[in-house]
């Protein structure tokens, strides 16, 4: 179990999640309600909603799901999340878009690469060792039944490597402790998002896992 020192401590909290397990969003609701953090990140919402965001505070809450087109987008019902929104809303705390847009992932998405300037910014040039890069490789197998293409495997690598480094980036940027709600994944210390966090920063970030599917 995690301490509460621990938590307090930290100025990144990630908390680990299954997408459409709902004990996880209402376990990630009690820790928003406790800990009241600065900044609430969602892996689920992309940077180019960050302007729907910022005005999120001044709708009604009841049009939340349509203000952030959450059922057009594929995640799974807005209402397994509600938990999570209704503290946000409760304690008007902001809410940060953590993942890139689809613009950013596109050419990944069209077998290119990716400009060398973004993979700069993102230290995507600093390596993962070869048992983390096996490991993601088996996890993407995994994901794809065993089917995913061995010409598509080092774009597929290089786009979850993108999310990671660039939901990193954004929470070193937001104010804290910031708290993101995002799938277990990326929390993986070895090489998700608090390992890009190392890359990104020379300051040291006290970073936190919480991750739910263990329990």
């Amino acid at each position: 179990e995690v301490q509460k020192k621990q938590v307090q401590q930290a100025d990144i909290i990630l908390l680990g999640e299954t997408h459409d397990h709902p004990t996880h969003h209402q376990l990630q609701a009690e820790v928003i309600a406790w800990l009241k953090p600065k900044t609430v990140a969602f892996e689920m919402l992309n940077h180019s909603q960050q302007s729907t965001l910022d005005q999120i505070h001044q709708k009604a809450f009841d049009s939340w799901n349509e203000q952030l087109a959450w059922t057009k987008r594929g995640w799974p019902k807005f209402d397994l999340y509600a938990p999570i929104f209704k503290q946000i809303h409760k304690l008007k705390i902001p809410i940060l878009a953590a993942h890139p847009d689809k613009k950013t992932i596109l050419p990944l998405k069209l077998g290119k690469e990716l400009e060398a300037s973004l993979i700069k910014a993102l230290a995507l040039d600093h390596p993962l060792d070869p048992k983390s890069l096996a490991e993601l490789e088996e996890e993407i197998k995994v994901g794809h039944c065993g089917y995913a293409p061995k010409s598509l495997m080092g774009l597929m690598v290089q786009a979850q490597r993108l999310k990671d480094a660039w939901m990193a980036r954004a929470l070193i940027q937001a104010k804290k402790p910031v708290i993101l709600i995002v799938g277990r994944g990326h929390t993986l210390m070895h090489r998700g998002i608090p390992w890009s966090t190392k890359q990104l920063s020379d300051r040291s970030f006290k970073v936190q896992v919480i991750d739910f599917t263990l329990n």
